[in-house]
């Protein structure tokens, strides 16, 4: 009779040890536990399906009519319940073969200006030539939550070269996320 009901008990934890081990394994390899370094969703809109902005027929501006500037508009929202980290990256993507569009004919970063704005408050303004790595901004943002740029790049009448009657500019925004 012992040796039964020690066969019996023994089948039973037997029985336990396989089915908890089973389930930490899948757990663990196949369905790993959420939260820690998981990566937030960040989702970007753009004024345009590339985001590339060209403007052409520009006229130096003073920095107090900025506003006058057309302004390229974009949001990050970050649709996951951690935080997110983006950069915004203004880049210059190649030409087309189109011969009005030459190198020559484009505007340095040296007489280009900006100003970023971010939810209505100007958080950025200067010359391009002035941007490290190509970023524009760099940022947290907290879960759930929307921010919307505005982005305004004008011909600065404080360029030292004056140089700037038919020629244009092109450049594109770009987004990079990171995880947090």
């Amino acid at each position: 009779m012992k040796k039964n009901l020690f066969l019996i008990l023994g089948g039973v934890v037997l029985f336990l040890f396989i089915v908890i081990t089973a389930f930490m394994w899948y757990r663990i390899f196949y369905n790993p536990p959420q939260g820690g370094n998981s990566v937030s969703v960040l989702q970007i809109q753009l004024d345009k399906n590339d985001g590339v902005i060209n403007q052409t027929n520009a006229v130096p501006i003073e920095e107090e009519n900025i506003a006058t500037v057309m302004p390229y508009n974009f949001s990050v929202t970050n649709t996951s319940s951690n935080d997110g980290i983006y950069k915004i990256l203004l880049e210059e993507p190649a030409v087309s073969d189109d011969p009005a569009y030459q190198s020559q004919n484009q505007l340095s970063r040296s007489q280009l200006g900006y100003q970023l704005i971010l939810n209505n408050q100007v958080i950025k303004t200067g010359m391009l030539s002035d941007i490290n790595n190509n970023i524009l901004d760099e940022r947290s943002i907290a879960a759930n939550a929307v921010n919307n740029y505005q982005l305004r790049v004008f011909i600065s009448s404080n360029a030292f070269n004056t140089a700037w009657q038919n020629k244009f500019y092109h450049y594109k925004v770009n987004i990079q996320t990171e995880e947090n």
